[in-house]
């Protein structure tokens, strides 16, 4: 059950409209949700008479009497909060190989995701025969390991759970550059005293000797969501949706790939490969060429990139013929349209399809197909 207040009655006449407020508490794989809602409608102006638009991403507000409420038409405002505690987790404990396994799941762990979601759409402009409308959402959120089973969890693909850190941040080898004199490949590796205490850290060019940090960087985006848009004049209609995301990062390792150091004859190279190493050409990013392999290819902050991006996921023009005219020939509509998938990516990655999983991991994974199409649409 979720309860619910509508208040109208004592809001400013001519701002507001409705103001409706929810709370909601249920469990989830024994996961606690507290959330708390809200949605706002601005009062429509004269021009905003159109078709009815409501908060809750298209569904109407609650009512305390378990019906619904209908009201006039206007923006909609969405917001929603939301903390969400897991516990008793399912994790794979690591076992001594002398028991003849090497792990058993468990429940344990728990973690702890705080966020919230805003929600907004609307009819810019509306007259007799031109129509605008609007629409735009985004998310954000965090989590953070709360309970462990163990102090020092192992290392896990390019990740490393520990407690206090989100799920998602990278734990990584740290990419220290060229070594200016003989072309080889740097990363960085902590230096200890006596007693084991690290007092600061130097490079190495021995990729098994680098060692681990947590880079404060994460494959959870900052923000991310989509926004939508429509024209409509005499039948005619141009839509459009577009998908985004800002502030995530991704380990690529199909560039990886093309990074051979020449200790694989007939390997494809990046246009990168240019820029290597040569007595003449010290001060570079890229090592110099080989006949054995040095590991410049695998995972580090070398591969770590920023995957903020904006598709457009789709974009369609039709156009609907007048009514008297496709009643003579008894039908009820009649639809041209023509209409292009995902055919615009704006991203810095070049030859990576931004749209990835959450693990922050990508290697081989076939890109969103780009497709045109037409057609007409017919309804007796």
């Amino acid at each position: 059950m979720v309860p619910g207040w509508l208040l109208q009655d004592a809001l400013p006449e001519g701002i507001l409209q409705l103001l409706a407020v929810e709370a909601s508490e249920g469990d989830l794989l024994r996961a606690v949700k507290a959330a708390f809602q809200f949605a706002v409608r601005r009062h429509p102006n004269a021009a905003a008479r159109s078709t009815e638009l409501v908060a809750h991403g298209g569904d109407q507000p609650h009512s305390p009497h378990g019906s619904r409420q209908t009201v006039p038409p206007g923006h909609a405002i969405g917001f929603d909060f939301f903390q969400r505690r897991s516990k008793d987790l399912l994790y794979s404990r690591p076992l001594a190989t002398s028991l003849g396994y090497t792990s058993m799941d468990e429940n344990i762990g728990a973690l702890k995701n705080t966020g919230f979601e805003i929600d907004l759409k609307g009819t810019l402009i509306h007259t007799r025969d031109f129509m605008w409308r609007m629409g735009v959402n985004l998310t954000h959120y965090k989590n953070v390991v709360t309970d462990l089973p163990l102090k020092d969890m192992p290392v896990t693909g390019v990740t490393r759970l520990k407690e206090g850190r989100s799920v998602y941040d990278f734990y990584l080898r740290e990419w220290a550059g060229v070594d200016p004199d003989n072309g080889d490949p740097l990363w960085y590796k902590n230096v200890k005293d006596e007693q084991g205490n690290i007092t600061g850290r130097t490079t190495t060019n021995d990729y098994a000797q680098a060692d681990y940090y947590y880079v404060d960087k994460s494959s959870l985006p900052k923000v991310y969501g989509g926004f939508n848009t429509a024209f409509s004049y005499k039948g005619c209609e141009l839509s459009a949706i577009f998908a985004y995301s800002i502030g995530g990062y991704i380990v690529d390792r199909d560039v990886t790939m093309l990074w051979s150091n020449g200790s694989n004859p007939g390997r494809a190279w990046s246009t990168e490969i240019l820029k290597r190493w040569t007595p003449e050409n010290r001060y570079t990013d890229v090592p110099a060429l080989k006949t054995v392999s040095n590991n410049w290819n695998s995972n580090s902050t070398r591969n770590l990139f920023n995957n903020s991006y904006l598709r457009m996921k789709n974009i369609t023009l039709s156009y609907s013929f007048p009514q008297p005219l496709i009643k003579k020939i008894s039908l009820n509509s009649l639809q041209l349209f023509v209409q292009a998938d995902n055919l615009l990516t704006f991203s810095k990655n070049q030859g990576l399809d931004p749209e990835q999983g959450i693990t922050g991991l990508t290697y081989y994974r076939y890109p969103a197909m780009r497709s045109i199409s037409g057609g007409l649409n017919v309804s007796f």
